[in-house]
């Protein structure tokens, strides 16, 4: 499938958040008599600056009120399922880092909370990716206009240059990477 220029970025950027997800899968999926929650944290720092800080911040403050101009409706429709989406995964990811201390400390109930909240997250953002994908990403090159996708690929370089520090983007694009080797992926 092919998309503009910065519809691709977004894409490009969930088949890294995907691989991220495939080792919290097979993390959270492994029963292990120690709890790893170096690896738990790392995801949720992934999660929380890369998929959110730097992902859905370009569709929350430029892609989504640009397709609203062009007529899909925030409410009720695909842009304020995409957004309800995006806080869910946020409560998701409070669960875990919330449940990091006690399941450092050995609490079993406080490792299966930050399991099964990781595990919610995955589900949720596989279907989340999905629905952008498929559906709100092949729509949003067909109404916008060519004028649309040149702002809209400078705002998203400008977003990323002025609000993360410099680097952010290829720190978690290793992250990843390390993410992925010590699920053994």
């Amino acid at each position: 499938m092919s998309y503009s220029k910065p519809i691709q970025m977004l894409v490009d950027e969930h088949e890294v958040i995907l691989s991220v997800l495939d080792a919290a899968e097979a993390v959270a999926n492994q029963r292990s008599s120690v709890f790893p929650a170096d690896f738990y944290a790392q995801a949720a720092d992934f999660f929380a600056t890369f998929a959110d800080r730097c992902h859905h911040a370009k569709e929350e403050t430029l892609l989504f009120p640009r397709l609203q101009a062009r007529g899909i409706p925030w409410q009720g429709g695909p842009i304020g399922v995409m957004l309800a989406d995006h806080d869910a995964g946020r409560g998701h990811l409070a669960a875990v880092r919330a449940a990091l201390p006690a399941a450092r400390a050995g609490d079993q109930g406080a490792m299966e909370t930050a399991r099964q909240a990781l595990l919610d997250f995955a589900e949720l953002l596989r279907g989340h990716i999905a629905k952008e994908n498929q559906v709100l990403f092949m729509l949003a090159d067909q109404v916008m206009t060519a004028q649309d996708k040149a702002e809209l690929w400078d705002g998203f370089q400008t977003a990323e240059r002025d609000t993360l520090p410099a680097g952010t983007k290829e720190k978690y694009h290793a992250l990843a990477a390390t993410l992925r080797q010590t699920a053994g992926l």
